[in-house]
């Protein structure tokens, strides 16, 4: 049986989520009717895997101010809902221990430090 693993960008993902919000066409439509966004995210969604979704899903989501602990344990919960069994994180700068600690508590996930800023998350 194979595992489903996908990298998560932490770093890029704190780059775009203080940059803001940037509309796109399918918004622009979906603000005027909202029946487009759902019809045209159910047919996006077909094609999309683990990953992509739950890239997009963080980014539309998760808030910019929250702190890392947080976001990575949301980040955690949402891979839960695609069935993904690992994450390896990519981080803008190492985690103290009791950062880790607490997210592997309040997720209940093992994570084993690959380096300073790489962590793999086993669901």
């Amino acid at each position: 049986m194979q595992t489903t693993t996908v990298t998560f960008n932490y770093r890029h993902f704190l780059k775009l989520k203080s940059k803001g919000r940037r509309w796109q066409v399918v918004d622009v439509l979906s603000s005027i009717a909202p029946i487009f966004s759902t019809l045209w995210h159910h047919q996006l969604d077909q094609f999309k895997d683990a990953e992509q979704m739950l890239w997009e899903r963080a980014l539309s989501e998760l808030p910019r101010l929250r702190n890392d602990v947080d976001n990575l344990v949301n980040i955690v919960e949402l891979a839960r809902e695609y069935k993904i069994e690992q994450i390896e994180m990519i981080l803008p700068d190492a985690l103290k221990n009791e950062q880790i600690e607490r997210i592997s508590q309040l997720s209940q996930v093992k994570i084993e430090i690959m380096g300073d800023e790489l962590l793999m998350v086993k669901l």
